[in-house]
């Protein structure tokens, strides 16, 4: 199992081991759409919202309204979208380069 550091900095290196490939395989299987929706709003998005929900009431003791949660729950949905997103291009690019590199072809989904 690789370490954080060693698996974030291949990611930035565009390289892929074949567990990674294999992951991403299942994972594209089910399309953007889902990949956007549980990783980039749900995950990013959900865990950014609840902490800065936290900071604002007990760090900076703003009062918690309906505005105070409905903007920030547009903020951190709309970013979670876009971080999904890229996320997904991101990847799907260093598994298109891995594949080159190995000389393999798949169909594009």
């Amino acid at each position: 199992m690789l370490s954080w550091s060693k698996q974030i900095s291949s990611w930035f290196k565009n390289e892929m081991t074949a567990k990674q490939v294999q992951s991403w395989e299942r994972t594209r299987n089910r399309g953007g759409l889902f990949f956007v929706t549980i990783h980039g709003v749900l995950g990013f998005g959900g865990i950014a919202f609840i902490l800065s929900l936290c900071a604002d009431a007990f760090l900076f003791h703003n009062e918690v309204s309906y505005h105070l949660i409905a903007r920030l729950a547009i903020q951190w949905v709309l970013s979670g979208f876009f971080w999904g997103g890229i996320m997904w291009h991101v990847t799907e690019k260093n598994y298109q380069k891995t594949l080159l590199q190995l000389n393999i072809t798949k169909c594009p989904e």
